[in-house]
C-alpha cells in the first residue's frame, strides 16, 4: 500500500500537508508561495508520516512515524543509483565553474 491510502492520507491530506508546510512567517523572496524549499519538503514528509502512522497510535513519536514512512515508502525504491549519481555530482555538476553558469544564467532559466 502507498502513502496514499484513501483513508488516513488521501488528495485532501497531502493539498493541507502542502499548505501547512509552505507557510512562510516572513516574507522570503526566493521561497515561492507554490513551490517547497528543501525544508519545506522533508517538513511535508514528516507531517504525512505524522498523519499516517503517530495520529493513527501506530508508533509513538513523530521521529518513529518518519523512519516508518521512509522504511515503507520510499527506500525500497531508491536502488543502487544514488551512488551512480552521487559520484556524477562530485565529479560534474557541484563545481564552481558550473554554479557560476547557473547563476549567471539564472533569469533565464528561471
Amino acid at each position: 500500500m502507498g502513502i496514499i491510502d484513501g483513508k488516513t492520507i488521501n488528495v485532501s491530506t497531502i493539498d493541507r500537508t502542502f499548505i501547512a508546510a509552505n507557510v512562510e512567517l516572513e516574507n522570503q523572496d526566493e521561497n515561492p508561495d507554490n513551490l517547497l524549499c528543501r525544508f519545506e519538503f522533508i517538513e511535508l514528509f514528516l507531517r504525512l508520516s505524522d498523519a499516517k502512522y503517530r495520529q493513527t497510535k501506530l508508533v509513538k513519536t513523530v521521529s518513529e512515524a518518519f523512519k516508518k514512512l521512509l522504511e515503507d515508502h520510499i527506500l525500497p525504491y531508491h536502488g543502487t543509483q544514488k551512488h551512480l549519481w552521487q559520484s556524477w555530482r562530485d565529479k560534474y555538476l557541484w563545481r564552481t565553474l558550473i554554479d557560476e553558469l547557473l547563476l549567471a544564467n539564472k533569469r533565464s532559466l528561471e
